[in-house]
């Protein structure tokens, strides 16, 4: 599904940037700043946080359609698009579920990969000079570090976003 992917990356990335530019700017607001692991750590924290809050409605409508195919006919919410996601998660009143874990998920991610990748990357150019490598190696760092980071809040936001009521009403 291309359009629940698109605003998925849209509302994510727009919400995230944001977020941690204004919460960088609002912790270190000298012009003649240097880069700080802390700093980068709160306001990637926060800027996550406040990501995932707000792009949550678009990754519960998401989420739920990616899994739809792997349930019986019976079981299939059939959403026709983003849109229609969005409108049938509005009726039945869950478009907050998951948001905390989502929120923390993208807090962890956003947090762990900007100081790893920066870290590795401003060390490396000691010992490869000004290489493509420098970069490659900090990606490849702080990828495997913010996914581990993000793994848990993610397994969490997954299952809040695709459960179900039981017939007894129990979730």
């Amino acid at each position: 599904n291309y359009g629940g992917f698109l605003a998925r990356t849209f509302a994510y990335t727009t919400a995230r940037v944001g977020g941690f530019c204004y919460f960088y700017d609002w912790i270190n607001p000298d012009p003649r700043r240097t880069a700080r692991l802390d700093y980068y750590i709160m306001a990637g924290c926060a800027g996550g946080f406040v990501a995932g809050m707000l792009a949550n409605p678009i990754e519960l409508v998401f989420s739920r359609m990616q899994v739809d195919d792997l349930y019986p006919n019976g079981y299939k919410r059939n959403y026709k698009n983003i849109v229609d996601g969005l409108m049938k998660a509005t009726d039945e009143g869950v478009l907050l579920r998951g948001g905390v874990a989502n929120g923390l998920k993208m807090a962890m991610l956003c947090a762990s990969m900007t100081n790893a990748y920066d870290w590795c990357k401003e060390n490396s150019y000691y010992f490869l000079g000004p290489s493509w490598m420098n970069r490659f190696w900090a990606t490849a760092v702080a990828a495997g570090f913010g996914t581990a980071m993000a793994m848990p809040f993610d397994a969490v936001r997954q299952r809040l976003h695709t459960m179900r009521p039981l017939p007894d009403g129990r979730m």
